[in-house]
């Protein structure tokens, strides 16, 4: 049952990821069609033509989302397994989405070279797209996670680090030194 619900949270991911990256890769594309034209012929022939970009990209851009969306949700099952949604550090999780963005665009370049292509500019800049991303869609993702949380369980700091949140905790702890420097009392106190 726990493989399924996993396949099923890597699924999900994936379609989660492909759809916005569509749209936005969909849209990248017509303006880099645009901008790259000859000065003066900066008007898109057809809009049967910006159209049909705008599908090639978004088709394009929705494989390479899905593919980074199931890879993303691999690596934080496997490296974040121990943590619940309110314990994910948010900056670990945009540096496993923004690697997960950049993996495909990479190896594809990578693998383009050592056949013979003679630059992978092209593929490092579509690892930059797919960096940034990522990172945005592992931010929003996690974010909308919490947000689907019970109130008690949302971390207190939205800076979200790894340390304990005294404020939540609201302890305020009194040490009594020896003249030695020794601790020798520890007294906490719970207040609220």
């Amino acid at each position: 049952m726990l493989i399924v619900q996993r396949l099923r949270g890597i699924l999900l991911t994936a379609l989660t990821w492909a759809l916005p990256w569509a749209a936005v890769g969909g849209a990248t594309v017509v303006a880099f069609d645009w901008l790259a034209r000859a000065p003066g012929f900066h008007t898109l022939t057809s809009v049967e033509f910006a159209w049909g970009l705008f599908l090639d990209g978004a088709r394009f851009f929705a494989l390479v989302g899905a593919v980074a969306g199931a890879l993303f949700a691999g690596v934080v099952a496997v490296a974040e397994r121990r943590r619940t949604f309110a314990t994910l550090n948010t900056g670990r999780m945009v540096v496993w989405g923004a690697l997960s963005g950049a993996a495909l665009p990479l190896l594809v370049g990578i693998g383009a070279v050592l056949t013979g292509a003679p630059s992978m500019l092209r593929d490092l800049f579509l690892a930059g797209i797919g960096a940034s991303l990522g990172a945005g869609s592992a931010a929003v993702m996690l974010r909308i996670a919490r947000r689907a949380m019970p109130r008690s369980e949302v971390p207190p700091s939205i800076e979200d680090d790894d340390s304990v949140h005294l404020a939540e905790a609201a302890l305020e702890v009194e040490l009594t030194l020896s003249p030695r420097g020794n601790v020798t009392t520890l007294a906490a106190d719970k207040r609220g």
